[in-house]
């Protein structure tokens, strides 16, 4: 089972990082990690709210009476169409033109005019995302992953007793630094 399309990481980057020549990995454990860098990737874009990788969207937004439209989705990085129709029947008449408007701090769209103030009236197709994943996601996902392998008959124990009386911990959440990195790219809405 390949990787997702959408995965942070590769299994060869995994396989690097472990020092394990591919031809050392069967297909077993190539599975196990495969399953991994997908859940990790997963469990990345949820606690962030967003997707990483660029990938095309439609959104209906309400219109705002304002000059500023804000998609779900960062960093814009370009724009199909927006269409502004309170009816909800897009057509091309409603198709703003692309000189009225741009991309402002690649998480905004402003106009030249105020966006008419309707409920959903607004229809907009962009592209938003990263061309490749920063790399301290990647690398945060990959160490996540090898964490994961590594603890993989232990998951979700959080203290083991060992028959000499000592206790081994394991963490089930997220290291800390995993969560210092995803925090830098974590979306924030402000309602």
């Amino acid at each position: 089972m390949p990787v997702s399309t959408y995965a942070l990481a590769t299994l060869d980057d995994v396989l690097n990082y472990m020092q394990t020549p591919k031809d050392k990995a069967d297909d077993d454990m190539n599975k196990q990690l495969e399953s991994l860098i997908d859940q990790m990737s997963e469990v990345f874009e949820g606690y962030c709210g967003r997707q990483f990788l660029s990938r095309s969207f439609t959104e209906y937004l309400n219109g705002t009476g304002t000059y500023y439209l804000f998609p779900k989705h960062t960093p814009i990085t370009s724009v199909s169409g927006i269409y502004d129709n309170s009816s909800w029947e897009w057509t091309e008449t409603d198709l703003i033109s692309g000189t009225n408007y741009r991309i402002q701090d690649d998480n905004c769209i402003v106009c030249n005019t105020t966006w008419n103030q309707y409920n959903q009236n607004i229809k907009i197709v962009y592209t938003a995302g990263y061309s490749t994943i920063p790399i301290d996601v990647k690398l945060a996902c990959i160490e996540e992953v090898v964490r994961k392998w590594k603890n993989r008959n232990s998951v979700d124990v959080l203290a083991i007793s060992a028959s000499d009386g000592s206790v081994t911990r394991y963490e089930k959440n997220l290291m800390p630094s995993t969560f210092q990195v995803l925090d830098r790219y974590r979306n924030r809405y402000v309602i």
